[in-house]
């Protein structure tokens, strides 16, 4: 775990040069809301309509006909020490779905703080998608959802 961690620090902090102040407003704009009725809440299932509203694939649509449609996955957990200072916080995450529905080759876009980029990795991980397809065979594209982490009161 901490080579895993040493990495994603050094990936986190090569990526963390400059501030994606732009990025950020619109994550926080297009994932406000969290408290709301179908929204997620941390290590429960992610609600395929948020996951659906919020997933952009990167990837040139000349690649694919038919888009990945989320089939599974937890939200991830808000860190504690992000909790213990009472922070909210975001990650932008980018992504390949590959042909067997599975996320591979995770990287962290940009982040508030190393715990939201930790935690956001961790739980992509797992999520599991119908791929992408091309004349009805599967193919694997880029994507990317980005990630509010906020306290519950």
């Amino acid at each position: 775990m901490k080579d895993q961690d040493s990495a994603l620090k050094e990936a986190w902090n090569s990526r963390m040069k400059v501030l994606y102040a732009f990025v950020s407003l619109a994550a926080v704009a297009l994932m406000s809301g969290c408290e709301t009725p179908g929204m997620a809440q941390e290590g429960n299932f992610m609600p395929a309509e948020q996951v659906t509203k919020n997933l952009y694939v990167v990837s040139s649509h000349s690649k694919y006909d038919a888009g990945p449609k989320f089939k599974r996955g937890f939200a991830p957990y808000f860190p504690d020490d992000e909790a213990i200072k009472r922070q909210w916080g975001y990650a932008n995450t980018e992504f390949t779905i590959d042909t067997d529905g599975h996320v591979s080759d995770i990287k962290i876009v940009t982040a508030t703080a190393f715990g939201f980029a930790k935690e956001a990795y961790l739980c992509l991980q797992d999520w599991t998608f119908t791929p992408a397809s091309k004349n009805g065979s599967p193919v694997a594209v880029r994507a990317r959802v980005p990630f509010t982490f906020r306290l519950s009161h």
